[in-house]
């Protein structure tokens, strides 16, 4: 039986999580200490208009969830209660959770945390005692820009801006941790490798969109539902659950479409994104991905949008 990774069941464990200020630590190698570091996080930055008054709005539900995800189907190492440092799925993450912290930090839009090192990785990559080293750098840069933006600049009216430019550091942190985990990437089975290769991909087709990943984002969640497993093999995949193996083939098959032909294919989505209007009605057209094919009327509609100057 696969573990319950349901919307309701993210929420009730968020409700629990602890206080990593409280210590004025946290150990990212701690499943839910990292994943309480969205919540401290998420509430340093808090902007009521924009955020919402119970932070419902706020962009890293996502995130949050995610973790969650990748703790409960076992993609962070053999001990759900800690994130194994040479796992790809939990080397990824920290980009896109100790990360974007750092970079709220030096937006001083949040407070300095102390941060342990992996088990007997001191002085690698995820040893922050001494500082960030160089290859984070660039990414702790593009979400202090985005916090700073979210302090000072961002517009309740004009959301859509705030989500672009948070898609923006989301793609920098994929890009750059892709290229230093190649290696782990390299190590995971070959329909993992598919799946996770097709994960970094649809980040390239959600942030072209501006997608919202705040609390009302995840409602469909459980109707469109994640590999709930590693995909160790065929038949693990072949075992899935009917709806999350539409969701998981549909990911694999983006991770199986050549490097060439999948560029032009995003070329095309980003020239057909530019608009605000083609945005707003880019949930319907992601759903009707993961359902192919797509339907004609929406086939031409891309169309007519990627060919307009």
């Amino acid at each position: 039986m696969h573990p319950d990774i349901s919307r309701a069941a993210f929420l009730r464990h968020w409700q629990n999580l602890p206080g990593v200020l409280d210590a004025g630590q946290c150990d990212p190698f701690v499943h839910d200490q990292r994943l309480a570091l969205y919540k401290t996080l998420m509430a340093q930055t808090a902007r009521e208009e924009i955020t919402g008054p119970g932070l419902e709005h706020h962009i890293f539900w996502g995130h949050g969830f995610q973790l969650f995800w990748q703790g409960r189907s076992g993609r962070l190492g053999q001990d759900p209660a800690r994130i194994d440092p040479g796992q790809w799925w939990g080397m990824m993450n920290f980009s896109l959770s100790v990360i974007p912290y750092l970079g709220a930090v030096q937006a001083g839009q949040a407070q300095r945390l102390a941060f342990a090192p992996p088990p007997g990785g001191e002085g690698g990559l995820f040893d922050l005692r001494n500082g960030p080293a160089e290859p984070w750098q660039a990414m702790i840069g593009a979400w202090a820009d985005w916090f700073a933006y979210l302090a000072s600049g961002a517009r309740p009216d004009d959301l859509d801006a705030l989500r672009l430019r948070a898609w923006h550091a989301h793609l920098v942190c994929i890009e750059q941790a892709s290229a230093l985990f190649a290696d782990a990437f390299a190590a995971l089975p070959a329909p993992e490798r598919d799946f996770a290769l097709g994960w970094t991909r649809m980040v390239d087709f959600l942030g072209a969109a501006a997608r919202p990943t705040d609390l009302a984002a995840l409602e469909g969640i459980d109707e469109r539902p994640l590999a709930p497993c590693l995909l160790s093999d065929t038949a693990t995949v072949e075992a899935l659950p009917e709806n999350a193996a539409v969701t998981t083939r549909a990911i694999m098959a983006l991770g199986q479409i050549p490097q060439a032909a999948f560029e032009k294919q995003n070329r095309f989505w980003r020239r057909a994104m530019r608009r605000r209007a083609m945005r707003e009605r880019s949930s319907a057209i992601i759903a009707a991905m993961f359902a192919p094919p797509l339907p004609l009327s929406m086939r031409l509609h891309l169309l007519a949008a990627a060919w307009r100057p």
